[in-house]
């Protein structure tokens, strides 16, 4: 399905016959070695920034994470592929990331894994309850985006989140004491008094009011215009499955 991985494995096979070549060779700068080495970095460094030209990187994503959520992972030498030392040569001069993820920083939504994805895949931007209103948090978007050009934008929530279910005890009055803490459940507290006006209590109802309220700001943010597609996603702790849950992202997804 993911063509790029088919051109690193045989990009891999190369790369060890110069390993032999080097051993038995003592070359100068500039030499047949050097050139042959060069190319295959430029081979190995087009074909891991994507899964696919041909395919949606979303779509992909989704994939990867369906066949998470049914506990087939990737094996072991696709691991090495996407995550082994040529991999990680590959990066040392820059990255291509496919995607920005703007998300929380539960421990138990770490992108990488329930996306099963390798070095360089993602941009990940992580903070208590995926929100995105501090200069650093959106200047890390902006910067993926504008100078990365990475060209979708997700804003992934999850169910049960503890920041959201802070955020409604927020809104009844309850704060904790710490400074930061308290300034950041304080910021959070009015979108999340109007969830609880409309919908009571329900922390998954704010968790998706949270997602749609992150996407639009990013979405009006005139420096990313036309630059990237941004969508909503939630995932589920109990089946490890991801659904997009912004509607106009999902009608882009489905047709």
């Amino acid at each position: 399905m993911f063509e790029g991985w088919i051109v690193l494995c045989s990009v891999r096979q190369r790369m060890g016959s110069l390993q032999l070549m080097e051993k038995e060779t003592v070359t100068d700068k500039g030499t047949v070695m050097e050139k042959e080495i060069l190319k295959v970095r430029e081979t190995v460094m087009e074909a891991f920034p994507a899964f696919s030209k041909k395919l949606d990187t979303l779509d992909q994503l989704l994939e990867r994470n369906k066949l998470f959520a049914e506990g087939t992972l990737l094996d072991a030498k696709m691991a090495a592929v996407e995550s082994g030392v040529e991999a990680r040569k590959a990066l040392e001069e820059g990255q291509w990331p496919v995607a920005v993820v703007v998300c929380c920083s539960d421990s138990r939504v770490p992108p990488e894994v329930i996306f099963q994805v390798g070095l360089g895949k993602l941009f990940v931007v992580r903070t208590a309850g995926n929100r995105a209103d501090a200069d650093a948090i959106l200047g890390s978007v902006q910067y993926a985006v504008c100078h990365l050009k990475t060209p979708l934008v997700m804003v992934l929530g999850h169910s049960s989140c503890g920041a959201m279910k802070a955020a409604i005890g927020a809104a009844k009055g309850e704060f904790p004491e710490e400074g930061a803490l308290k300034r950041y459940l304080e910021s959070a507290a009015p979108l999340a008094k109007s969830v609880v006006e409309r919908s009571g209590e329900d922390v998954s109802a704010l968790v998706r009011e949270n997602i749609s309220n992150v996407v639009g700001g990013l979405r009006a943010d005139p420096s990313m215009a036309d630059k990237a597609r941004v969508v909503g996603c939630v995932y589920d702790l109990k089946t490890g499955l991801v659904e997009v849950t912004d509607a106009v992202a999902k009608r882009g997804h489905e047709s």
